[in-house]
């Protein structure tokens, strides 16, 4: 520790002011027992230095970037006369003893214009620090008016005040850290809280839904579908038509919506079964053929030649390809193939649909899987829904949907379920 002599020299057999060993142990115990609380610790910080220096009263500050004070804390007849003079850059400070750093500094000084029988002496610590505002320990402390200054301020106040500050440093940055963390745990939480009580209310909403739409949907579907078996016009048949078209695709969106909610929930109910995957898989090619054939899509399948049994759930597996197959149709240009891979291996297998359209930009990707997250302007919701469901219903049957694409270079979506 460098001392630097400021205006006295302490004469030798100067008395010492009266004060207590430093316990590091108590002061940390005191510190970091409970909620980590700012304030606690300023105040037991203020303690163990009235302790140490033999302080009558004392405060913590917070100096500001402007030297504005603010007192944090204060115990004992902490002087208005010392709080009042201490101002950076003032001119009331004439430190007599200065210890100087890397770390804090501390530093001791007596106020001559306090008036009165008495003077004010003050030790003060600058705690410097990266986590907050820097904060400044100020002790103060009566001394007669008849002494010299090196009799009233002896380089011992400083000493100590240095060493509890030098611990005290981190110790008051780790207590800041952790009171924000504990702020950002608990805004986490509410925040959490609230995400949970807004799904409740988004599935039961979406239950209202379910009934208070399929019922009058079925109607119109039922009505129209009796329409169409009537003799109608040439016109009349076209308006039925639309008619149909539109409440068929309202029911499929419906339909989805509340599928994505169900599986989201881990509400979906599954009928596992024994399942033949490469029948599956024809089957589901056969139904996409009709869509295939007016895009004028050719739909290419490769599958090994022995069956592949898995215990799943045929419908939900169903709608998962045919979702894949769908998309693939769509995305390809005319006259370009949809490949369709069938692999396994000894844990699982594998169902790889690959397109050669325009593929999907790398800023989509981490998004592609959350309902409506990936759509761009003029997508409908239908195929903004249609990619998380079908990955919501393939981590259903216990197993995944990933997504390989490049702009310009097509794109692959493999669903891998366990071989079970």
């Amino acid at each position: 520790m460098s001392m630097a002599l400021g205006r006295g020299t302490a004469p030798a057999g100067s008395s010492e002011v009266q004060r207590k060993p430093l316990d590091v142990p108590a002061l940390l115990r005191e510190v970091l027992t409970g909620d980590p609380d700012p304030y606690k610790a300023y105040t037991v910080v203020l303690g163990h230095a009235r302790a140490v220096t033999g302080s009558s009263g004392g405060a913590v500050l917070r100096l500001d970037a402007e030297g504005g004070l603010e007192v944090l804390a204060s115990q004992g007849r902490a002087s208005t006369q010392a709080l009042g003079a201490f101002q950076p850059g003032g001119g009331r400070l004439a430190p007599a003893w200065t210890a100087e750093g890397t770390e804090p500094t501390v530093s001791s000084a007596l106020l001559d214009d306090a008036g009165g029988p008495d003077r004010v002496a003050i030790t003060y610590a600058v705690l410097p620090s990266v986590t907050r505002p820097t904060v400044v320990l100020l002790l103060s402390r009566t001394v007669p008016a008849a002494p010299p200054t090196a009799e009233s301020l002896t380089p011992a106040p400083v000493e100590r005040l240095l060493e509890l500050a030098r611990v005290v440093c981190p110790l008051l940055d780790a207590v800041h850290q952790q009171a924000r963390q504990q702020r950002e745990l608990v805004e986490t939480v509410r925040r959490a809280q609230d995400a949970k009580a807004a799904v409740r209310a988004r599935d039961a909403f979406l239950a209202r839904m379910s009934h208070d739409l399929r019922t009058p949907l079925g109607v119109i579907l039922g009505f129209a579908q009796l329409l169409e078996m009537e003799a109608l016009t040439g016109e009349q048949r076209e308006s039925v038509e639309q008619i149909l078209k539109a409440a068929r695709r309202l029911h499929r969106l419906l339909t989805q919506a509340i599928e994505v909610a169900h599986a989201t929930a881990g509400k979906l109910t599954l009928m596992v079964q024994p399942v033949e995957v490469r029948a599956l898989l024809t089957d589901c090619v056969a139904m996409a053929k009709g869509e295939a054939t007016r895009a004028d899509v050719p739909i290419e399948v490769v599958s090994p030649p022995e069956p592949l049994v898995i215990s799943t759930d045929p419908q939900r597996l169903s709608q998962v390809v045919l979702n894949l197959l769908s998309n693939a149709v769509k995305a390809s240009p005319k006259r370009r193939p949809v490949e369709v891979r069938l692999s396994h291996d000894e844990d699982a297998v594998s169902i790889a649909v690959t397109d050669h359209g325009p593929g999907i930009q790398p800023q989509l990707l981490p998004r592609l899987f959350i309902p409506f997250a990936a759509a761009e302007p003029g997508d409908d919701a239908e195929s903004s829904l249609g990619l998380p469901l079908s990955h919501s219903l393939a981590a259903a049957l216990g197993g995944t949907l990933m997504v390989r694409s490049e702009p310009g270079q097509g794109s692959t979506f493999t669903v891998t379920l366990p071989r079970r």
